[in-house]
């Protein structure tokens, strides 16, 4: 697995974990559950939800999508 693959992995992980669980997370970022699913799944945070995790849970966007927003 590629580092930054393995990066968003962790990423999602960490945002369940510090919500309380994708439910949790679901309702403090404003979408259904299905979709935490699915990014857990493609071990990918969206674009769109990296600021709101940032703010609400402090995970860097570094850590979220190192892809978009580079140490």
């Amino acid at each position: 697995m590629r580092k930054a693959q393995q990066s968003r992995k962790a990423a999602i992980e960490l945002a369940i974990e510090a919500a309380g669980g994708p439910a949790k997370l679901a309702d403090a970022i404003g979408r259904k559950r299905p979709a935490i699913s699915r990014a857990r799944r493609l071990k990918l945070i969206p674009i769109e939800w990296v600021l709101r995790i940032e703010e609400k849970y402090g995970i860097s966007r570094t850590i979220q999508r190192p892809d978009v927003y580079p140490d």
